[in-house]
This record gives C-alpha cells, structure tokens and sequence, in this order.
C-alpha cells in the first residue's frame, strides 16, 4: 500500500480523556509530518458536550485535509469541519449539515476546493531572484524584496485577490536558481523551498528528476523553447549563387530543354509552312530568329516580326504563357530572398558544433540544464556536454560578456533573450536545429497543504485565458522592439552582385565592339 497506506490504520485514536492524537508522529508542530491526513476524508465522532478545540489541541490537521467531526443526537447527527491555516493557527470550525432520519441531509455537498477559497490573510513566504526574466528590479533588503512587479508577481497577486492571503517575497543571497551538493542538499532558491523555509518558489523551473524529489511543482505553466544562441554573424555574401537559388538544378535543366524545344519547334513550324503550305511571304522564323524571339519572351520583350501561320502563332502563345507562369515563380522566390536576411552561421546544430571545435558553451548558473546535457540518452548531447560544456564550467561568465567574443555559444530560453536583448550591445540568433522543449513552473515546499488549491486556481486561470492576459499586460512590445520588427530594406551588399552582372556585360560588349571595330578597319587594307 507504501508508506502512507500502511499507517493509516493507526494514525489517530480517541483516548479517555477525550484528546485526539496521531499516533507514531513525532513533530506535531511540522506542517508536513501529517501529510497522510491529506490522502483521505477523515471522521471523528464526538459526543455533544465534547469540546473541538480541546479534542484538537497539539493535533495538526493541514489545510488541504478534509476531516469531518459528527456529533450524535436522539434527532439524528450534525457534520463540522475542522482544519488549520498553517500549523500555529487557531483551529478553523466550519459546520457543514445536518441529517435526520426524515430529511436526510441538510444541504448539498461542497467541493474541497470551493470550501477553501478564504485563506483569511495567510501570510504566504515566496522566494524569486533577480535573474528571473519576468520580475522587474527589486529592491532588496538583506533578504526580503519590498518590491516585485512582473508576469510572477501579477500572477500571485491574481491568486491572492481569489483566496485571500498576504505575499511575503524574498530572493535568497546568492540570487540563483539552485543546484544539489556533494552532501545531498541545495542551495539557492531550491534549497530555501526544500527545506520548506519558504512555501513557494517563483521562476522557470523544469521538471528534472532530481528537483522532483526535493519539491513538488505547481501545474505546468509555461512550455520554452531551449537552444543554442550565439553573437549575430554577419549577413551571407550576395553571389552568383544566389541568382540561380530560386530554382534547383532540376528546374533550370528542365527550363534549358523547354527553352531548346520552342527554338527547335518554332523554326521547324516556320521552314514546314514557307517550303509546303502555299502562301505569299516567307515565314521569317529560322534557328537564328526563332533564338533571338523565345529568348525575348522569357525576358517579356516583344519581336518586330509577327508570325502568319496559325501553327507558329499557337507556339508563340504557348512560349508567353509558360514564361509568365515561369518568372512568376522566379520572381517570388527571388523577391524573398532579397528582403529576409540570411545569415552565415558556422553551424546550425550540436553536430556540426562538435566538428567546428572552438566554441564553448555556456549555461545560466545553476539552472539544472546541465542535467540535460550530461545525462541524456543521446550520445551527441553528452559528447557535448564532456567537449563543450564540462572544460569551461569554472569559466563561466556575466550573460552581457557574451558579446566580447565570437567564440561563446548561450543555452537558455528564447523567452530569456527576448527579455536580455534591450541591456546586450549585439544581437543574438539562435541555432534552429539546437532546439529543447522544457515544461517549467512554481515549486512549492514537499506535501504543500496549498499545492491542491493552488493549482486549481492556476489551472482556471489557463483555461480562462487570465494567464496569457497577464504576460502580455506584464510585458508589452516596447517602441524598439517593434520598429525592429518591421521588414527589413534591400541593402547595397545584398545586390551587389546583380550590379555585377551589368557591369561585366558592359566589359564584353565593349570588348567585342573593339574586336568588331578592330575587324572591319582590317577588311579596307586587303
């Protein structure tokens, strides 16, 4: 049945002096060692003179525990509640119904949860840190914050406004995260939680094994994107490449053939109708001109000589169509090109970092992603972790710094750089096949008595749509982020090669011109 399940059976009595205790727990005043009451509903009957508060007193009986007290009459029997706030708390009474053997019950039944929307100001310890990308600057006072604000803070406070109860935050002395030690305990923001000094932890934290046997975690709230970010390259040089990229090698292969296939047919149509079909003038549509015509269709100019035959004159309009429909898609791919910004990364994934060799990367202190790293089931991800992460762990340094070196890769969340990019002087890209998905949410200290409530309102509150109100009431797009949105222009270096182009066609037409100028001055001396 496992541990709770096997003291069940002698978890509480009624001795002689009417006082309920719990049996074989030892710290009455821990508000976790009663964690069994949580499991079940509860029943103690009671004699009418019997008084609760003195039946109760020394016995904790946690807030998410649904224990019921009846007492026997001649007319039948009435239910009270009874639990506490938190373990110095008064014991709250509650009366629930009242049943006879003519009417039944009383009232209808009332869900736990509803029963427990009055915390009656509660103070409620909450931890964060400054590193957290949804609080705003604090100010700090040893280790007690007078001041949140934020995406964390909005969501508290829309929990408190439903259940009454008062935020104390708090950030611990070194302002992280968290990690577990060589002895098994943890530091940080998970070891103030673990050790339930504090009730909840704010911040993104993922769901790892080790984490989960040290805290329990609120409902998921929010699902990141983890990868690999670097220092922006420079854009890709503009080539001759580039021309030919709106179509694969397939395409322009089959473009070549269609193209000799309307010279071929073109000029056969025009030579079958001048020597066979009797007519007056020759159609002038040879190799040469049937060239000079289907080339100029593809580059939509028009020709001096328009054909007679019904046959060449179908050719033609089969030629403009499929050009149309040809530069058409040419042109939208080739349009796209010149306005997204294609930049020359070195490598776009954990392989071809491993073949490069001479980045590092880094990960943001105590975060608990090197767990994914070192212990993954993917054997690139742990060569990168021994290779790229493990040698440079002592090295670690400030995010901002990044920027310093060209050399340094930045694991974390899109949402982080997102909210990083306004104080770094470069921007950041990310590497698209470095992609992670992580679950994260609040921790709250082990067998929490506010986890059940807590989650339900958290869990009404996506259902609503409330959460996704308060990110983005909490952090709108400012001005800068949103001209930096905007499409960006064609730049000089983007279109280079193009003027390229027109100048080496200016070159060899005027070399040839020499060469022709050169020939016909040769002709009047023979």
């Amino acid at each position: 049945m496992g541990k709770c399940g096997e003291t069940l059976r002698y978890q509480m009595k009624i001795i002689i002096q009417k006082k309920l205790v719990l049996s074989d727990v030892h710290d009455h005043e821990n508000v976790w060692t009663n964690k069994c009451l949580s499991t079940g509903t509860w029943i103690a009957i009671l004699q009418q003179e019997d008084v609760l508060e003195e039946v109760f007193d020394g016995v904790y009986i946690p807030f998410d525990c649904e224990f019921l007290v009846g007492r026997l009459s001649s007319s039948g029997a009435s239910f009270t509640e009874v639990f506490h706030l938190y373990p110095s708390s008064s014991l709250q009474i509650h009366p629930m119904n009242v049943w006879s053997p003519q009417d039944g019950f009383s009232s209808t039944y009332i869900s736990l949860l509803r029963r427990r929307k009055n915390l009656l100001g509660t103070r409620i310890k909450v931890v964060t840190t400054s590193l957290n990308p949804d609080l705003d600057d604090a100010e700090n006072q040893g280790t007690r914050i007078h001041q949140v604000e934020g995406y964390e803070e909005a969501i508290m406070t829309e929990i408190k406004r439903r259940i009454n109860f008062t935020v104390v935050f708090y950030t611990p002395e070194d302002k992280r995260h968290g990690t577990k030690t060589e002895n098994g305990s943890w530091t940080g923001m998970m070891g103030m939680v673990s050790d339930c000094r504090m009730d909840v932890g704010l911040g993104h934290f993922d769901f790892t094994p080790e984490r989960m046997e040290a805290v329990d975690f609120l409902t998921p709230l929010r699902n990141l994107k983890m990868m690999v970010f670097v220092k922006e390259p420079r854009m890709a040089d503009s080539t001759f490449s580039h021309v030919l990229s709106p179509f694969n090698s397939g395409v322009w292969r089959l473009f070549a053939l269609l193209l000799a296939s309307l010279i071929l047919l073109l000029s056969t149509t025009s030579h079958v109708y001048n020597n066979i079909i009797p007519h007056g003038d020759p159609e002038p549509y040879d190799i040469l001109h049937s060239y000079t015509f289907t080339l100029g269709v593809f580059c939509q100019q028009g020709y001096h000589a328009s054909p007679r035959s019904r046959s060449c004159r179908v050719l033609c309009m089969t030629a403009y169509l499929t050009a149309v429909f040809l530069l058409g898609v040419y042109f939208a791919t080739f349009v796209s090109f010149l306005m997204v910004r294609k930049l020359d990364l070195p490598f776009t994934d954990f392989e071809g970092m491993l073949q490069d060799g001479t980045f590092k990367i880094e990960l943001p202190h105590e975060s608990g992603l090197e767990y994914y790293f070192k212990h993954s089931r993917n054997p690139v991800l742990r060569e990168v972790h021994r290779k790229l992460i493990a040698p440079y762990e002592q090295d670690s340094q400030e995010t901002e710094n990044l920027c310093m070196t060209t050399r340094t890769a930045y694991f974390t969340s899109d949402l982080m750089v997102r909210y990083m990019a306004p104080g770094l002087p470069c921007k950041m890209v990310g590497l698209p096949h470095t992609q992670y998905p992580i679950t994260t949410s609040y921790i709250v200290c082990k067998n929490s008595p506010y986890k059940r409530v807590f989650n339900h309102y958290i869990q009404e509150m996506k259902e609503t749509g409330i959460l996704r109100r308060l990110d983005i009431i909490s952090k709108p797009l400012t001005l800068t982020e949103i001209l930096d949105d905007t499409p960006s222009s064609v730049t000089l270096e983007t279109v280079t090669v193009f003027f390229m182009i027109l100048l080496s066609g200016i070159i060899i037409s005027t070399i040839i011109l020499v060469i022709e100028i050169i020939f016909e001055k040769s002709k009047l001396y023979i």
